[in-house]
C-alpha cells in the first residue's frame, strides 16, 4: 500500500508505503512545500512476485523498495485500487502488467489509459485477469499521483493505492 503518510523520510513516523509481510516500513518525502498545495507529481512505482523466489515479492517506490516472504504456487489476478477523500485525488497510470511462468514471460498487459484507476474522491478497482491459470510470478509497473488543494497536509489515509495479489 501506498499513502500519504506523515511525509517524512525520518524513520518512526506514520509509513507513506507498506508490504504485507515485510518487517521494514518505506518512508519518503512526496513533496518539499505546500505553498501550491499537495502534488507528489509522477512517482514511478514496481510490484514484483515470483513464486519459490527466496525473498519473492518487493514493492518499490519511487526509489524505496521492501520485500516480503509470501508463500503462493500460481497466480490468479492482479487487483489496483485508487482511493480519496476529504478532497484528494489518486491516480494510477502507464501500467503494464507482465506474467511470468517459470521465468518466462506469457502475457504483457498494457492498461489502456481510460482504464487507470482514479479516485477523485470515489474508490476505483482494476482487476487484472490472466489468460493462463498457472502464471508463477507478475510484475506490475506504472506511475501514481496524489493530489490535494490546499496548504495543509493531507491525513495519512486521505489518499491511498494498493495492489493486491490474489494466488492460490
Amino acid at each position: 500500500m501506498l499513502q500519504v503518510g506523515d511525509n517524512s523520510d525520518a524513520q518512526g513516523g506514520i509509513p507513506e508505503f507498506t508490504l504485507t509481510g515485510s518487517p521494514n516500513v518505506g518512508q519518503g518525502n512526496w513533496i518539499s512545500s505546500l505553498i501550491t498545495g499537495f502534488d507528489s507529481g509522477l512517482v514511478t512505482v514496481s510490484f514484483n512476485a515470483r513464486a519459490g523466489a527466496q525473498t519473492n515479492v518487493s514493492w518499490w517506490v519511487g526509489g524505496g523498495t521492501l520485500y516480503s516472504d509470501v508463500s503462493f504456487a500460481t497466480i490468479n489476478s492482479v487487483e489496483i485500487v485508487a482511493k480519496a477523500k476529504n478532497g484528494g485525488k489518486m491516480t494510477w497510470s502507464n501500467i503494464t502488467v507482465t506474467f511470468f511462468k517459470n521465468g518466462q514471460v506469457t502475457e504483457t498487459l498494457t492498461i489502456p489509459d481510460e482504464c487507470d484507476p482514479v479516485a477523485d474522491p470515489l474508490t476505483q478497482v482494476l482487476q487484472v485477469v490472466p489468460t493462463a491459470d498457472d502464471n508463477t510470478g507478475v510484475l506490475v509497473e506504472g506511475e501514481v499521483r496524489l493530489e490535494r488543494p490546499g496548504t495543509t497536509l493531507p491525513a495519512a489515509d486521505d489518499i491511498s493505492g494498493t495492489i493486491s495479489l490474489f494466488t492460490s
